[in-house]
C-alpha cells in the first residue's frame, strides 16, 4: 500500500515539473520571474534609491522652495516644466522628481494668511492644475496624457472633473480613458 502511494506522489510531482516547464517555454513573461535581477543596482540601470543618493545636490536644488513656487507663479511657466516630460523612458528623472515635487507644494497648506486671501501654494494648485490639464489636452501622446492624469489625482478640485472626463473621451487610447475615469472617480469621492 505504501509502495503504491509513494509512486502515486511521484507520478503527481513529475506531472507537475513536466507542466512548470511546458508554462515556463510557452510564458512570454518567463524571463521577468526571476526578480533577483531587477534588485541589482547597475551604473546603467540604478535602483532608484541608489539613483536619488547619487543625485542628491541636483534633486535638492531642482526641489527648492523657491524653484518650486517659480513654476507656479504663471500658467506659462508651469506648462515649460510640463512639456519636457516626453514619451515613456525618456524624461530626465530629476524633471520628474521636480514636477512630483511641485504637485506635493501646491497641495500644502499655506500660512497663517490663508484665512484672508489665498496664500502662493493655493493660487499655485490652481495654476499647476490649470496647466496640467492644459498639457493633457494638447498632447497626442498617451504616456504624457496618463502622466498628467496621475498629477490631476493628487491635486485637482472637483470643479476640474468635468475637463478631466473631456480628457479621457477625446482620447484615442483607452489606457488614456481608463485612468481619466478613475481619476476623476477618485476625487468625487474625497470628503
Amino acid at each position: 500500500m505504501n509502495k503504491i502511494i509513494l509512486s502515486l506522489i511521484a507520478i503527481g510531482a513529475l506531472c507537475s515539473c513536466n507542466a512548470i516547464a511546458q508554462t515556463a517555454a510557452t510564458d512570454p513573461a518567463a524571463p521577468y520571474h526571476d526578480y533577483m535581477k531587477a534588485m541589482v543596482s547597475t551604473d546603467e540601470e540604478p535602483l532608484t534609491a541608489v539613483w536619488q543618493l547619487k543625485e542628491r545636490k541636483a534633486i535638492d536644488a531642482a526641489t527648492k522652495e523657491d524653484v518650486l513656487a517659480s513654476f507656479v507663479a504663471d500658467e506659462d511657466s508651469a506648462r515649460v516644466l510640463l512639456l519636457k516630460v516626453g514619451k515613456a523612458y525618456t524624461t530626465d528623472p530629476v524633471i520628474l522628481t521636480q514636477i512630483a515635487a511641485v504637485t506635493q507644494w501646491v497641495m500644502m497648506s499655506d500660512k497663517w494668511y490663508h484665512f484672508l486671501w489665498d496664500g502662493p501654494r493655493a493660487s499655485g494648485r490652481k495654476i499647476w492644475t490649470n496647466a496640467l490639464i492644459d498639457v493633457a489636452e494638447k498632447s497626442t501622446d498617451a504616456y504624457v496624457k496618463i502622466f498628467c492624469l496621475q498629477q490631476l489625482r493628487l491635486c485637482a478640485c472637483r470643479c476640474q472633473v468635468s475637463d478631466i472626463i473631456d480628457i479621457g473621451l477625446k482620447a484615442n487610447d483607452g489606457n488614456v480613458r481608463e485612468v481619466a475615469e478613475s481619476v476623476a472617480r477618485g476625487i468625487m469621492a474625497r470628503k
